[in-house]
């Protein structure tokens, strides 16, 4: 008996691994490419196959011609997304800063 135990304590050594040791890999392998997947899907779900612009912010301290260029990129945007009417407004409001948010809360 103490022969086996020897012998089998040499194994590990070796390198053998056990069965329980073996099937303990096999499920962390498994497991980790599960959740390379699900990161992949999540990404491929959460991404559109089309290209979002950048929008600038208006803080109310440029110019008008500024602003009119401002106006221009949302419509665009907005054309560009298909947005409806009534969530334009409220867009246009997480794209305001400083003055203009001041300005936007007193309306």
């Amino acid at each position: 008996m103490e022969a086996m135990e020897t012998g089998r304590q040499r194994d590990l050594e070796v390198g053998d691994v056990s069965d329980e040791e073996e099937e303990a890999q096999e499920e962390a392998t498994t497991l980790a490419l599960e959740s390379v997947e699900l990161r992949l899907l999540r990404s491929i779900l959460g991404s559109s196959s089309r290209p979002k612009p950048k929008l600038s912010t208006y803080d109310g301290s440029s110019t008008a011609e500024n602003l009119i260029d401002w106006i221009g990129e949302l419509d665009k945007y907005f054309e560009y997304e298909e947005i409806d009417e009534e969530k334009k407004v409220k867009f246009v409001v997480t794209r305001l800063k400083g003055h203009a948010t001041l300005w936007c809360e007193s309306v």
